[in-house]
């Protein structure tokens, strides 16, 4: 429950450093069971199981890429962030007593890998 408290002040972060409205940010996915995580095929060390990630859009508001190079250059402090196939944004919360790391990553294809930085393709 601390990890769902920590992801959701988050969640309002982004909404309020970029000038969201309530609501207009979109979770596709939250919290995932491991079984759930593994049937969609989740890394096994995924974040979204342990309460701490949720994948957004704000379609309302832009393309997801412009979402995340929006909470990349906030000065929001998230653990992770990936522009995941162009498709969604991953974000995620630092686990409780560890620094935040702003890890910011695109992905496109498993077999290219993760890249540095917001890529938009």
């Amino acid at each position: 429950m601390d990890n769902l408290a920590r992801l959701s002040a988050l969640l309002a972060d982004v909404q309020d450093a970029i000038g969201l409205g309530r609501g207009v940010l979109r979770v596709n996915s939250g919290f995932r069971c491991a079984e759930l995580n593994e049937k969609i095929g989740g890394v096994p060390n995924s974040q979204h199981c342990l309460g701490l990630a949720a994948d957004v859009v704000a379609r309302d508001w832009g393309t997801p890429g412009q979402l995340a190079q929006a909470i990349a250059q906030s000065g929001i402090e998230f653990d992770q962030l990936i522009l995941e196939f162009g498709r969604w944004v991953h974000v995620s919360a630092s686990p409780k007593g560890c620094a935040p790391r702003r890890e910011v990553l695109s992905i496109y294809s498993q077999s290219e890998g993760y890249l540095e930085g917001i890529v938009i393709r």
